[in-house]
């Protein structure tokens, strides 16, 4: 069976509305990449925007982007990942608990707070009644929704929108600061690679892609396999598991032009990367995270960065760890893991 990405829609710390493609690298000193957001006034109207969070916003925004090139009036299923969910109205219900002593409390923000609050918007706009669901597994949220718009899709659905998001929130952020997730100190995300010490930078994003089971005019590439490892044994299982990988979909380690990596700038996290490098000595390499930072869902924006890089078939500078020559792609492999536990593949193909 052939799926096709027939669409997509980014929002994120970076550029990615409206067609862009990195077209100007977004540069910020910080230990945290929040979203570099569109003029939601050409999306939506002020009534409309006054009812939605700002996570609501920016994944509806990539939604309804995604929809739109796609052209597909109502998907057939609606099915999304989120590894946090809606933090904002999480903290804001939780804070109206401890000043109102537990009483007298406002629904709205614990409505709103659910994961699901943001697929259930989408279906509110498009006016879909179908299938829809949220898939809430940390660093597997994406792939889960991936692979679960593939049975459908196995099963004779013909448009699925799939997508993920997460948001940083400064309670969440101090917290996961104090688990040591995130760098002591500020510095340039374009330099994030050169900091060779325990911590990354926090990111956010949200991304939608439209699946068919046909290729459409804006078609971006084929998603041939969505695979998931938890917990491995040690870095050469990661290592042992790409040829597994590419052996079930009639590839061998020579075909896969562009190994896209999730390097955080966390030194305690590079022996995974070094290993599924080594395991495709001949694919250009590159990464993702310098330009939006670390959070569960953060896979998202590698897929729509894997998609824009086959369907203009050229690889940003910005991204290229290793010099890229190659003229034609026909092969990527998208490897990505969230704290060392959750390690997500996933292999596009030309269209």
């Amino acid at each position: 069976m052939s799926v096709f990405i027939n669409g997509v829609g980014m929002v994120s710390p970076q550029l990615t509305t409206g067609g862009q493609f990195l077209n100007a690298v977004v540069e910020r000193e910080d230990i945290k990449l929040l979203c570099t957001e569109p003029d939601y006034s050409t999306w939506f109207d002020a009534r409309q925007l006054r009812r939605m969070s700002r996570l609501t916003r920016i994944s509806l925004t990539a939604a309804v982007e995604c929809i739109r090139e796609a052209g597909i009036d109502s998907p057939d299923a609606i099915v999304t990942g989120t590894g946090l969910g809606c933090m904002q109205d999480s903290a804001a219900f939780l804070r109206q608990m401890i000043r109102q002593h537990e009483e007298a409390l406002s629904p709205t923000p614990f409505i709103q707070s659910t994961h699901n609050t943001i697929s259930a918007a989408i279906a509110l706009y498009l006016k879909a009644h179908a299938y829809n669901l949220t898939c809430s597994h940390r660093g597997f949220s994406l792939e889960s929704a991936l692979t679960d718009a593939l049975m459908m899709l196995s099963e004779g659905k013909n448009h699925i929108l799939t997508g993920a998001y997460d948001e940083i929130i400064e309670d969440s952020f101090v917290i996961q600061q104090r688990m040591n997730l995130y760098k002591k100190r500020s510095i340039l995300n374009t330099r994030l690679f050169a900091d060779a010490t325990e911590g990354t930078i926090a990111g956010e994003g949200a991304a939608f892609f439209m699946l068919s089971n046909t290729s459409g005019s804006h078609c971006y590439a084929r998603l041939l396999a969505v695979e998931t490892l938890y917990k491995p044994a040690d870095v050469q299982q990661v290592h042992d598991y790409i040829p597994h990988l590419l052996n079930r979909n009639k590839l061998s380690p020579d075909d896969i032009d562009l190994l896209l990596l999730g390097k955080n700038g966390d030194a305690r996290h590079e022996d995974f990367y070094h290993q599924a490098a080594a395991a495709l000595p001949l694919s250009g390499k590159a990464a993702f995270k310098h330009l939006c930072g670390e959070f569960p869902s953060a896979s998202g924006f590698a897929l729509w960065l894997g998609c824009q890089i086959m369907r203009n078939q050229t690889v940003p500078e910005v991204v290229q760890l290793t010099p890229f020559e190659k003229k034609e792609i026909k092969h990527l492999l998208l490897y990505n893991h969230y704290k060392k536990i959750n390690h997500a593949f996933i292999l596009l193909a030309a269209c």
